[in-house]
């Protein structure tokens, strides 16, 4: 019996991460990687601000890039916020 599955081509695509991002990329990857499992990501070789997305070309890769960002940006908010909160919690719960 003949194998009738289609290979579907493989697309990459280069996304550029913002210097300042750069520590927050694991952590916002992990968060998105439940909206697009079919998404692999890895970074590049040759610049360390720069992923690159293996995709089938029927995904769209701008909605990725949009949510990286935001995650990305939601990251940075959480990590710098955690000092201040745990302070916070702190003087609340230490009475």
């Amino acid at each position: 019996m003949e194998d009738k599955s289609i290979i579907e081509k493989v697309s990459i695509t280069e996304i550029y991460v913002p210097p300042e991002f750069s520590e927050h990329l694991d952590r916002a990857l992990v968060r998105l990687a439940y909206l697009f499992p079919e998404f692999q990501v890895s970074q590049s070789d040759l610049d360390q601000l720069t992923i690159r997305v293996r995709h089938t070309p029927k995904l769209d890769t701008e909605a990725f890039s949009r949510e990286l960002h935001h995650a990305l940006a939601r990251e940075k908010i959480r990590s710098e916020g955690e000092p201040l909160r745990r302070a916070l919690l702190h003087s609340i719960f230490e009475r």
